[in-house]
């Protein structure tokens, strides 16, 4: 938020959490709030290794509003949704 005298006050917190569910699987979670664009994020990203050299991950994103009536017209309680599912495999030629 500004000012008056042209200074930029705001503030972003950021939680991260990680966790290592077995040796071929893993999960980590990120969340984030900025207070200055009022808006929240979230991000969970799922990764499954079943052999060396493959890799799937499945994130999940998602953006909310947190005030609502900060802009005319009025926010959507969502900002973004989005599901992601990347495969890799490495090979040696």
């Amino acid at each position: 938020m500004k000012v008056p005298n042209g200074i930029c006050d705001f503030h972003v917190a950021r939680f991260r959490l990680q966790s290592a569910l077995s040796r071929k699987l893993s999960a980590n979670a990120f969340i984030q709030y900025n207070s200055d664009l009022r808006h929240l994020s979230t991000n969970i990203r799922i990764r499954y290794n079943p052999s060396e050299g493959v890799d799937l991950y499945i994130v999940y994103h998602e953006g909310f509003n947190t005030d609502l009536e900060w802009k005319t017209p009025r926010l959507p309680l969502t900002s973004g949704r989005a599901l992601f599912v990347k495969y890799i495999y490495t090979f040696v030629l």
